[in-house]
């Protein structure tokens, strides 16, 4: 992965949230740690992974289809947890729901989030 590549996409959320954005990391399922990330959470890296990685098997001993593009955790005090599972990657972001502009990031950011990820770990 181009870290620097990477590290742009983030900035780029960054200005498309602004303050609404408290965290985001970008990990490898391998290991579970943090390889680009904006306030960074490492502990919450190595916790989503886990329960992204639950989530899949429940879904397949349930026979039920694999997770496609995100998940969302409605959390307390106003706040999102946005999680994108890549084949080998988990995009994470911990959101303000009261300062997000939710229409946009369901229907533009996490859609060029998705494209320019895809762009990285294909390059």
């Amino acid at each position: 992965m181009d870290i620097k590549k990477m590290n742009a996409a983030i900035n780029s959320v960054e200005r498309e949230l602004g303050n609404a954005l408290i965290s985001t990391d970008v990990w490898n399922i391998e290991d579970g740690e943090s390889v680009a990330g904006y306030n960074s959470q490492p502990m919450a890296c190595a916790l989503f992974n886990q329960i992204t990685s639950y989530i899949n098997e429940a879904l397949e001993q349930g026979d039920y289809p694999r997770l496609e593009k995100y998940y969302i955790l409605s959390l307390k005090g106003d706040r999102m947890a946005l999680l994108i599972p890549f084949a080998d990657f988990i995009w994470e972001m911990l959101i303000d729901t009261k300062k997000a502009r939710l229409g946009l990031l369901l229907n533009m950011t996490i859609p060029n989030m998705i494209d320019n990820f895809e762009k990285i770990i294909s390059s």
